[in-house]
């Protein structure tokens, strides 16, 4: 499902800008992948978000693997 968006996010607002806090100088967004047995592999996530008022789009280029019978690349199960 290549450039396919699969699950539209629910959405948070972070209120704390980067800023105002020296011991955490970033956020985290938090991923959760599940499948069947068959398995799934994301080689890449793109998150939109809204800042300032400004729209703004970030590449997450991690790959995201749950093994199963249709991944069949041996470098990665």
């Amino acid at each position: 499902m290549a450039s396919k968006s699969l699950v539209a996010a629910q959405g948070a607002r972070v209120d704390q800008r980067c800023d105002e806090s020296p011991d955490a100088p970033f956020t985290e967004i938090l991923t959760v992948l599940s499948a069947d047995d068959a398995g799934v592999w994301v080689d890449r996530m793109d998150v939109e978000y809204e800042a300032d008022g400004q729209d703004h789009a970030m590449r997450v280029n991690w790959a995201y693997v749950a093994c199963g019978y249709l991944i069949a690349d041996p470098e990665v199960c």
